[in-house]
């Protein structure tokens, strides 16, 4: 996993039990393997925070929580299930696609107010008895809310509904509709979600349509990179030292597959 968007660091596994860190490790690739999220949505705001690829963690904590993110990793409790897998991977779509600072039309790694997350809220069944009331996304003003009355983590629950194969990944959304929110039309949220226009490179309009897709799918593997002033260049001729990073590193991901 090191050649991709996520880094599973088993270096922080926080026990001497290899069977069970390697059952964990088992699970979050069988969760991104049945994700059809396009990943490489994220690379703009991570590469942004210097945190491309993005870590995946383990810690234990005293406070018994099963999983969280932050600005600079995802990390679990050992052993996470599928559910809260997914629910954290949920979060880093939201985190790193939907976050907007000011009116940059680049995504931002933050919980912001956005035109996609108030489409979202507006899309909502809320269950607080205030429909009219706009509320807002980032827990940092709902400290003193229940953490079922968040939308920031009720959201996940269409998210892995819409986005995860597997139904052992989808979280139940019975915890939101005390006083929270729920989302009845999963694909309605995930078409918000991918709404957003994002580009990996600067000059990503001038990539051919037909290779488009082929180009992000590199560049979400950590294949190829674009230039110091973030434009991929598609009709510049490779170097045979470009050549050779581009044939490593696909010899490394390869290898991280097996």
């Amino acid at each position: 996993m090191r050649a991709s968007v996520f880094d599973i660091r088993t270096d922080t596994w926080p026990n001497s039990d290899t069977r069970q860190r390697d059952l964990a490790v088992s699970r979050i690739v069988h969760a991104l393997d049945v994700c059809t999220f396009p990943w490489w949505r994220t690379i703009p705001a991570l590469s942004r925070l210097g945190r491309f690829p993005f870590p995946i963690e383990f810690m234990d904590p005293a406070d018994g929580a099963a999983g969280y993110v932050s600005r600079n990793r995802m990390w679990l409790k050992p052993v996470p299930t599928l559910q809260t897998i997914a629910h954290e991977l949920a979060h880093v779509m939201d985190l790193c696609t939907l976050g907007q600072f000011f009116d940059d039309p680049s995504p931002w790694f933050n919980q912001n107010t956005s035109p996609w997350r108030d489409a979202l809220l507006d899309l909502a069944v809320h269950h607080d008895g205030h429909d009219g009331t706009r509320h807002n996304w980032s827990p940092n003003a709902l400290q003193d809310w229940p953490w079922q009355q968040r939308p920031i983590e009720a959201v996940t629950v269409p998210l892995t509904a819409a986005f995860f194969t597997d139904p052992a990944c989808h979280f139940p959304d019975w915890q939101f509709r005390r006083a929270g929110h729920t989302w009845d039309d999963p694909q309605a949220v995930a078409d918000i979600v991918l709404s957003r226009s994002i580009d990996v490179y600067a000059d990503q309009n001038d990539i051919a349509g037909v290779h488009l897709p082929a180009v992000l799918e590199m560049a979400e593997l950590g294949l190829v990179q674009g230039d110091a002033d973030g434009r991929f260049n598609p009709k510049a001729p490779i170097t045979r030292e470009q050549h050779a990073t581009v044939t490593v590193r696909l010899l490394d991901h390869l290898k991280d597959s097996r």
